[in-house]
């Protein structure tokens, strides 16, 4: 997926926003997708088809984090990444309050694994 500087810049803006609410704290790349999803929308985009990839590969990032620990609602979280991949249901039929409610539900999982300690296998460098 290509990516154009006004994107680029985008993503460095919300990134920066987040590293300032948030100093001095480790972060991992599942937080870094969370808060992307979460500081990016659609009107940041000029067509609404590459919002909704752009969406879909953050949503398969996440997946393919969780998916190498095996975490009891892996089923709960799976359900929780459709609605960020399905673009009528994310756009269309989910208030901006339960979009923030699916971000929170995904955020609390990649908290609990980091907590856990079993995070090694998905935290990277920020």
């Amino acid at each position: 997926m290509q990516v154009s500087e006004v994107m680029d810049e985008c993503i460095r803006q919300t990134l920066m926003k987040f590293s300032i609410r948030k100093p001095h704290v480790q972060v991992d790349i599942p937080q870094i997708a969370i808060e992307l999803l979460s500081g990016i929308q659609q009107n940041d985009f000029l067509i609404e088809r590459s919002y909704t990839q752009w969406r879909k590969c953050q949503a398969n990032v996440l997946e393919e984090l969780f998916s190498s620990v095996n975490y009891p609602e892996m089923q709960e979280l799976g359900i929780l990444l459709d609605k960020i991949r399905n673009p009528e249901e994310w756009n269309i039929i989910m208030t901006p309050a339960e979009r923030a409610e699916v971000l929170l539900a995904i955020r609390q999982v990649a908290s609990s694994l980091s907590s856990m300690g079993r995070s090694s296998n998905i935290q990277g460098s920020a």
